[in-house]
Formats: structure tokens, sequence, C-alpha cells
């Protein structure tokens, strides 16, 4: 029974043989009484301590040892013939185990171009012990190359948004000008001058407060569709003429409460001459409402509107969307009352009041007697 259980003993721990070790004649004598296939192992109580001599004779990294977790893992990497690689283990005598040891914050392969692969961190929580950390480390853009790239991303995201936003103005656009339309119609009363009436897309959108609408364009062939578009029986009552913009000899002085223009101003060959004439005949108390497009107070707008002009002009029967509205209305003169602008800067809703003529006077007035 004993010889049973030593036998038993020895094979559960037959890795940890040494081809290398030498035993005594009284381990011969013993292993010659034993009978059994394992009776030539040894367990872990049969490893003995190796002598200092034995120990110098070794050339491999890990030296024997009595600690049993040592001694499996020399034998494992003896087994795999990895016992004499210095990148396969690091042994330190304050250690109970041979893990691959941080020193400080600097690590065994800090200056090595390649780690072997079947090198792992035992302390995989750690990122400076880690092969991609290395990895990265190595392959580290410059400060220069980290500027351009953040260059490069900056671009391209600020072209996406620039995208999106003019996208998103292409398709709103139209709905904005129909709610922009009936908001400046509502402000109408009276009797109402509208200029390049167009195709009479306002009619019908007129409020109540006004009674009377006098429709001019210089153009024949719009003013014949516009007059179909007019109702027989209709309020408030609709008047066509045919007339240019910047001659309106026909009307009297203060004849009209307010005057309506949108988008026509792009077509005129005198845009202030025109502003003029609307100021000469609505009264002093009227408003005049605006309703136009030109360029904006951004340059590469403005380089879009300048590089289409032609091809605009071509196809909307000679409209000019790049016109200086601003400055007609500072050489017209007209007493600003709101402006806003939109879609880029480039629709121009503007409700303004006849040039006062009485405080002119006075101020030239004041002007020559303070000289």
């Amino acid at each position: 029974a004993t010889t049973e259980g030593s036998a038993g003993a020895s094979s559960s721990s037959a890795p940890f043989a040494d081809a290398n070790s030498t035993t005594s004649p009284n381990d011969k004598s013993s292993t010659a009484t034993n009978e059994g296939p394992n009776a030539n192992a040894q367990g872990p109580s049969d490893i003995t301590p190796h002598n200092p001599s034995e120990v110098a004779k070794t050339s491999s990294f890990l030296a024997p040892s009595d600690d049993i977790v040592l001694e499996f893992a020399r034998k494992a990497l003896t087994r795999d013939n990895r016992d004499k690689v210095a990148e396969s283990i690091i042994w330190r005598e304050d250690t109970t185990y041979p893990p691959i040891l941080a020193q400080g914050k600097r690590n065994h392969y800090d200056f090595t171009d390649d780690i072997p692969k079947h090198v792992r961190p035992l302390w995989g929580h750690e990122w400076y012990q880690q092969r991609e950390y290395f990895q990265s480390m190595r392959n580290r853009k410059t400060w220069g190359q980290r500027f351009v790239a953040a260059v490069k991303i900056s671009g391209i995201c600020g072209a996406l948004i620039i995208i999106v936003l003019l996208m998103r103005i292409w398709v709103q656009q139209p709905r904005d000008l129909v709610d922009m339309r009936a908001e400046m119609l509502q402000l109408a009363y009276g009797r109402v001058l509208e200029m390049a009436a167009g195709h009479g897309q306002n009619i019908g959108l007129y409020p109540y407060a006004v009674h009377e609408i006098v429709l001019c364009d210089s153009s024949a062939q719009q003013l014949q569709t516009l007059r179909y578009r007019i109702p027989t029986a209709a309020y408030p009552k609709y008047e066509v003429r045919k007339l240019q913009s910047d001659r309106l000899d026909e009307f009297k002085d203060a004849e009209f409460d307010c005057i309506i223009d949108m988008f026509g101003m792009c077509h005129y060959r005198d845009p202030v001459g025109a502003l003029r004439q609307m100021q000469r005949v609505v009264k002093p108390t009227g408003m005049i409402l605006l309703l136009e497009h030109g360029n904006t107070p951004y340059p590469w707008v403005n380089w879009f509107l300048n590089h289409f002009e032609r091809r605009h002009t071509v196809n909307t029967h000679g409209c000019k969307w790049n016109q200086p509205v601003m400055d007609f209305l500072k050489a017209s003169r007209l007493e600003i009352k709101e402006l806003r602008n939109m879609h880029f800067g480039t629709t121009y809703y503007i409700v303004a009041y006849p040039e006062n003529i009485d405080s002119l006077k006075q101020q030239v007035e004041s002007q020559l007697a303070s000289a």
C-alpha cells in the first residue's frame, strides 16, 4: 500500500522531472524496489535543492529553485526551448513569481523595436505595459503632422456644415419667401401702388385695409397674364398699367398711401431713380415696402453671386441678383424703419418712410447757420 501511494503521488507531479538532474545511489535502490509504470517519477516532495556547483553549470536565465511554481515555470520554458531567451523571463530575487516587471514607469521593452508576440504583460490594466502602447509610441506623429491633420479635419467639418446650411436654405427659401410676402402685405393700407407686379403673385393676399391697388409693370406679356388672374368682382379694386419704374410721371405727388416692390429692383435700369420716384408719389405719412435680393456682407457668398451672375440673368429674364441694395438705399435717402437680412444676407426685408423734406431743410439751414 505504501508503494502504491508513493507511486500515485509521483505520477501527479511528473512534469517537475528534470532531465539534467542527478540521482543519488539511495534513490536508485529505492527505485529498483518499486514496481509499476510510474515507478521512476518524482513528486513535489522528492524535489531537492540543487548544489551550488550544479546551479553554476546551468546556462538558462532561470536558475533551479526549491519553489514549486518557479520550478514548473523553468521546466515549461525548457520544454519549449525558451529557457535561454532573454525576453521570455525576467526574474528578480524580491518576487515570488516571474512577471514582466515595470521598473518605475519604464519597461524592459521601452527601447526594443520588436516585442516578441509570445510575451504578454502580467498586469494588463497598466497601459504602459501593453504592446499597443509601445506600437503607438513608435508610430506617434509629430506636432506638425498633428496640426496639419487637425486643420484638414476642421476644414472638412466646416465644408460639411456649409453644405448642410446651403441645402437647408435651398429647400427652405421658397417657404420663407411666401411667409415674408404675407407678413409684408399685412402692413399695407389705403391706396397701394405695386411696382414690378409680374404675374400678380400678390393678388388675393392684401388685407381688408387696402381698398384700391394699382399694378404696374414694364412687360406687356406679363401684364396680359396678370389681367386674367384678377377676378371680375373683387375687393379691393384692381387697376393695371404699363409703366417704367423710374418714370412715374402719370401719377401725382403724394397720391398713394403705400408702395410695394417685391424683387423688382434687380430688373430696374436706375434703381436709385426708381426709389426717388416712389418717395415722390407716396404720401409723407405713407410707407414704402421692399422685398429684394442683392449682395451680402460675406465675401464668399458675393463671389458665388458674381460667378453665376450671367447664367442667372439669362435664365430669369434679366434679374441681377448681386445688386448693392444698401448702397441704393443710402443714395435714395430713404428713412429705414425696419431692415432684416435672411439666407446669408441675400434677401432684404425693408420697411421705409419717404425722406422728410422739412427735416432735411432744417438740417441744411442749421449747417449753414453754424458755418
